[in-house]
């Protein structure tokens, strides 16, 4: 049987005055049942179930010795405790469910305070129930955000894996890296690779966003970029235009959803002829770094890729390097801090201070520089997005 809403225990210590508190009670129609002081102390588990705890006690301390503990334990219970009168040297508990009124208040005033107490209770219990809900429901997010965080942690290891890990030694070529997801994973993705025995191979890609989707898109993209095609016995290397074009195709026969597409840019440079040879689709130009200093942008164009409505048209533009120039290619993260800015028709403005700055240092000394300036800057462990960066040298 439920027991009644707002039920109350009086215990009699004093029990001439607890029988008035009883009577009062009853008499509004309160549940109020009395029970004797000593066998309670004696017996807890005993006692019938109770909204609401009222202590008569005068003032022997004898009669309360086993007080403290029984408040201990009608508290954990979630019942609110109301002592009238207490023991000089007697330790009350420090618990928000018990409260204490003087020896000297009356009955009407103990009466109204218990009244109240019975009252709020069975809300207070159902409080209770919906805040232990909550902190269970809490515990499984914590463990399932614990689960997820574990699993984006070996995703991101997992996504770094498949990036380079040394880069190649071609010279007079040196190449420098930088790759900063902007959390776990990105939606980045670069590789530096021998082409052939004359060719270094330079790929950059940036899918759209930088969270699980494009992180998994990612892991395609370096999959589906074909390089070279067999040719009877040996093989050719794709033009970089012919390149991006077979990798638009594959992505779009997919049928992926329109906010899903990637730029990229790749390039083939000859290490004899230190011929650079540059398709982009969507991607920021890079820019090609003189000896002397001077900044231009290298500008193929070609659209987004991966979108089935965009026509496959890139085009291809040849640069001769000279000893000491550098190409930095970068995806959009880093665009804000390389250009000052475009023009409505997103012709380049002009190039950044920093962009300046950093042209008069070496490959590995730039990539560091720009780490470093990363690193120091405000929001530096919540970037807005991913930022990855090759950097191409062509040593003297």
């Amino acid at each position: 049987m439920a027991k009644p809403q707002g039920s109350i225990l009086v215990f009699d210590a004093s029990p001439q005055r607890a029988l008035g508190v009883l009577a009062t009670l009853q008499q509004r129609g309160l549940p109020a049942t009395c029970v004797d002081m000593c066998n309670a102390a004696a017996s807890r588990k005993a006692l019938p179930p109770a909204d609401v705890a009222l202590f008569v006690l005068d003032q022997d301390p004898a009669l309360a010795s086993g007080l403290p503990r029984m408040l201990e334990e009608l508290t954990h219970d979630r019942v609110a405790a109301l002592v009238w009168g207490w023991p000089e040297g007697l330790a009350l508990p420090a618990d928000p469910l018990v409260e204490r009124v003087s020896h000297e208040a009356t009955s009407e005033e103990v009466v109204g305070c218990v009244a109240t107490l019975a009252h709020y209770a069975p809300m207070m219990r159902r409080l209770d129930r919906e805040l232990d809900q909550i902190q269970r429901v809490s515990q499984q997010l914590n463990r399932y955000i614990g689960e997820i965080d574990q699993e984006m942690r070996l995703a991101g290891r997992l996504q770094h894996d498949f990036l380079p890990r040394r880069l190649p030694e071609l010279p007079p070529l040196a190449f420098a890296a930088l790759y900063r997801p902007a959390s776990w994973v990105s939606g980045d993705i670069y590789d530096v690779f021998r082409a052939d025995d004359t060719h270094a191979g330079i790929f950059l890609a940036d899918a759209m966003g930088h969270g699980t989707a494009a992180a998994l898109m990612t892991m395609f993209l370096r999959q589906a970029l074909v390089t070279r095609r067999a040719a009877g016995e040996r093989y050719e290397l794709l033009g970089p235009a012919e390149a991006l074009g077979t990798l638009h195709a594959n992505l779009a026969r997919k049928g992926l959803p329109n906010q899903q597409f990637v730029t990229a840019a790749y390039a083939l440079i000859d290490v004899n002829t230190r011929v650079l040879r540059l398709a982009r689709g969507g991607h920021p130009y890079p820019i090609h770094v003189r000896a002397d200093g001077e900044l231009r942008e290298i500008q193929p164009t070609g659209g987004l890729i991966g979108l089935a409505e965009i026509e496959a048209d890139f085009t291809e533009q040849r640069v001769t390097l000279a000893p000491g120039d550098r190409v930095i290619f970068y995806t959009d993260g880093m665009e804000d801090l390389l250009i000052r800015g475009r023009d409505a028709e997103g012709r380049r403005t002009d190039f950044a201070a920093l962009a300046h700055e950093w042209a008069r240092l070496g490959a590995q000394d730039m990539v560091d520089a720009i780490e470093h300036h990363l690193n120091t800057m405000e929001g530096s462990l919540h970037p807005e997005d991913d930022v990855s960066v090759v950097v191409v040298e062509v040593q003297r």
